[in-house]
């Protein structure tokens, strides 16, 4: 699947977006590069201000017009995909008690027509196609992820992110860049090729710190497989669009309730 965001049976609740993230630092993948030495980094996402006026509305008409024009200009599309994801950025809401951000029906559309932008650039086949632009992808497709209503619909988003990541990891194949790939991978359900990725970004990890990176590897590969037996627990209960998202913050197959830098998702 490409990007599909249309999917049936998507209900929306405001949840926080924090937990799932949580997991790239709370295991310590932060030492693969992940959201550290590229543009539009895991961090980066939450940076809003709660307006639905954020200030990019002028930019992205003027940008939409570029790409009408231009209808076969790679660049048009990319600048509307980094402009439509700083706006989704600005228009996350703060949850008072617990202050981390929650996504808006605003900012899920700005995300949306981000991914829209970013599947018309890349049918363009530009030559080496942008690595950050996949990167911010990526991370935005698993906060959609994070805040769907059930596990299928999460594992669906994932699927999203992995195919982002893979674009980033083809022109970029930095360990980080795989360490994150495998990380979608599992949680997208592609044990093959996730495993394939985290070998490929443990032997390029520096020689003292493949172990450790092995063993976080296997961590999520193992919480991955608990997100796949929801996903196929719900499947059996004909609960999809209604059941449980484990990937969320209140708990279930992964645990929850962590901030970003607290927690895991086995412990967020």
């Amino acid at each position: 699947m490409l990007f599909d965001l249309q999917s049936p049976g998507r209900r929306r609740v405001i949840k926080v977006v924090y937990s799932i993230l949580a997991l790239l630092l709370a295991v310590g993948l932060v030492g693969f590069g992940i959201g550290s030495d590229a543009t539009g980094g895991i961090s980066e996402i939450f940076t809003g201000n709660s307006s639905t006026d954020t200030g990019f509305e002028d930019e992205i008409e003027d940008r939409e017009n570029d790409a009408e024009e231009n209808p076969r200009d790679p660049r048009a599309q990319l600048e509307l995909v980094t402009l439509y994801i700083q706006d989704g950025n600005a228009k996350l809401e703060q949850d008072e008690q617990t202050l981390q951000p929650v996504l808006t029906s605003e900012a899920e559309e700005s995300y949306t027509k981000a991914a829209d932008a970013f599947a018309a650039y890349l049918k363009l086949k530009p030559k080496q196609p942008d690595t950050g632009a996949a990167l911010q992808m990526a991370n935005t497709f698993f906060v959609l992820a994070q805040n769907q209503t059930s596990a299928a619909d999460a594992r669906a988003e994932v699927e999203n992110a992995a195919e982002a990541q893979q674009v980033a990891a083809d022109q970029d194949p930095s360990a980080g860049n795989l360490g994150n790939l495998a990380l979608y991978l599992y949680f997208a359900g592609d044990f093959a090729a996730a495993d394939g990725a985290a070998a490929q970004s443990v032997a390029k990890a520096p020689a003292n710190s493949r172990a450790q990176n092995r063993k976080q590897l296997e961590q999520i590969k193992q919480q991955a497989e608990a997100f796949q037996k929801q996903v196929k627990q719900e499947q059996k209960q004909g609960a999809q669009g209604q059941g449980q998202n484990p990937l969320d913050d209140s708990g279930g197959a992964l645990g929850g309730g962590a901030g970003l830098g607290g927690g895991t998702l086995g412990a967020p």
